[in-house]
């Protein structure tokens, strides 16, 4: 495991010699000394932000516990290990107990033999006893004893290793999760779930007018050009600001993570009456460390058709793409060759170039492009695939904003509203305000549970989703405090 990769390293040298003890000692304060220095740096640089006064920076470190790049995040402490002194004192301890007796002369078995570790006294943990018996006994090897041959280095391919993919709601319990959310679902965006052939007519309710596919860009290009219209349509009630809550993804997710019998099976056709899903992939057509594995991690070599087929077979008509052409470029898929290959699968392109750990810009133009791809898409029946480079961070953070204009959140309780009126919607925009983060962590949880624990990344992601969702409620808020008007 690697949180036991530094105390198994340093075992290695135990009982060898004086100096190597020693050594190991020093190894051990170090690593604790490293660390003391990292939650130092941390405490100066956040009340140095803090005296700066720049709400954008404050922000910042204040959303960095959600990101996963954050040192005591879950999938940090997964991959590198929880990094408390308090551990690391104990391991250093029980590495200096035993390296102590196993360099010590008098100490010998009950058969005089030399003493093993298990002979030894100590109160080291279970797993790390074992780590050190094992790294011990490897030490001690003979030094002539060939060493077995690596195994060959194996590159993936679209063959061997199908690019992998994350549907956000389980395969296996779509059509009742569809059920649900159709139940649910508001009349005037009814339409939208209707179509005899959702593969075909994929359109959507937009200032009261059906759009056909072929309009699909055209429509969404000019409602980009006025965002102001998009913002007063919510206030309105003519557009969809997001879908009421129906279904607890956040409750499904903990009960059903993704295996590889959560997979969307190909083949799989587009079903009306049934919602389209949000799948997550990796970059198709990858072609990375092509001279030979990196740290550890092999070659890829995919095939950019083959990836898309396998998209298309899955019930995918509509692929976001995250990354801008320098970077499809350096990833072996460039620009041309993957536009050309989308559009002859049939498949809709929709370009959204986010630099590598940050977020989308223009929140609004944000939001009518998500509005776009749930009303023609997802109610339709046809799914959606997103992808950036590893399909977790920026991927992560589409598929996050999706589940929440859903309505795949829980709700926080509160007590039911006694009639309509603007004082009950100035309340409810205060419990709104005061339900952002626990929202925001529901969100990641959904992410990070059907894809990966990386999935929200940054600060910088993890701020936007807060915003994002700041957003939403107050468009909620302020057509709320409009319905009002109108029945005055």
């Amino acid at each position: 495991m690697d949180s036991l990769a530094v105390p198994a390293r340093a075992v290695v040298t135990v009982g060898m010699s004086e100096s190597c003890t020693t050594t190991t000692q020093y190894d051990a304060a170090a690593a604790h000394r490293d660390i003391q220095q990292r939650d130092r740096l941390a405490h100066d640089v956040y009340h140095s932000i803090l005296q700066t006064g720049r709400g954008d920076w404050i922000d910042l470190m204040n959303c960095a516990p959600l990101a996963s790049q954050y040192h005591l995040s879950t999938y940090s402490t997964f991959k590198f290990g929880f990094g408390e002194a308090a551990e690391v004192d104990a391991a250093a301890d029980a590495v200096a107990d035993a390296a102590a007796h196993a360099s010590a002369p008098e100490v010998t078995s009950a058969n005089g033999a030399p003493p093993t570790p298990d002979a030894l006294p100590h109160d080291t943990p279970p797993l790390l006893r074992k780590a050190m018996r094992d790294a011990i006994q490897l030490a001690c090897m003979d030094g002539e004893q060939p060493l077995q041959e690596p195994a060959p280095c194996t590159i993936k391919t679209s063959n061997s290793h199908p690019i992998q993919v994350s549907p956000i709601l389980p395969p296996s319990m779509l059509d009742a999760l569809s059920e649900q959310v159709l139940a649910h679902l508001p009349p005037e965006y009814a339409e939208c779930a209707s179509a005899t052939d959702p593969a075909r007519a994929c359109g959507y309710v937009h200032r009261g007018r059906r759009i056909e596919p072929g309009e699909f860009a055209a429509q969404l290009l000019q409602a980009l050009e006025d965002p102001e219209a998009h913002l007063t349509e919510q206030i309105r009630g003519e557009q969809l600001i997001r879908l009421p809550s129906s279904v607890a993804l956040d409750e499904i997710a903990r009960e059903a993570p993704p295996g590889c019998k959560d997979c969307p099976s190909t083949h799989q056709p587009v079903k009306a009456g049934r919602l389209g899903n949000m799948i997550l992939s990796s970059c198709p057509g990858k072609k990375v460390r092509l001279k030979g594995p990196e740290r550890g991690r092999s070659s890829v070599c995919r095939d950019l058709k083959m990836d898309l087929a396998r998209y298309r077979a899955m019930g995918v008509r509509a692929i976001v793409c995250c990354l801008d052409d320098e970077e499809l470029e350096l990833l072996g898929s460039p620009c041309p060759e993957y536009v050309e290959e989308v559009a002859s699968l049939g498949l809709d392109l929709v370009r959204l170039p986010i630099a590598e750990g940050f977020a989308p810009t223009d929140l609004v133009r944000f939001d009518i492009m998500m509005t776009a791809l749930i009303l023609t898409y997802t109610l339709r029946g046809a799914s959606i695939l997103v992808h950036c480079r590893g399909g977790v961070g920026r991927a992560g953070l589409v598929a996050a904003v999706w589940v929440f204009k859903m309505g795949f959140v829980s709700p926080q309780p509160r007590a039911p509203a006694t009639g309509a009126s603007l004082a009950n919607a100035i309340y409810a925009a205060q419990r709104d305000s005061e339900d952002v983060l626990p929202t925001v962590l529901k969100l990641i949880e959904v992410v990070r549970r059907r894809r990966s624990l990386r999935a929200i990344e940054t600060a910088e992601q993890a701020r936007f989703l807060m915003e994002y969702v700041r957003f939403i409620h107050r468009q909620e808020h302020a057509r709320r405090c409009f319905q009002w008007c109108c029945k005055v």
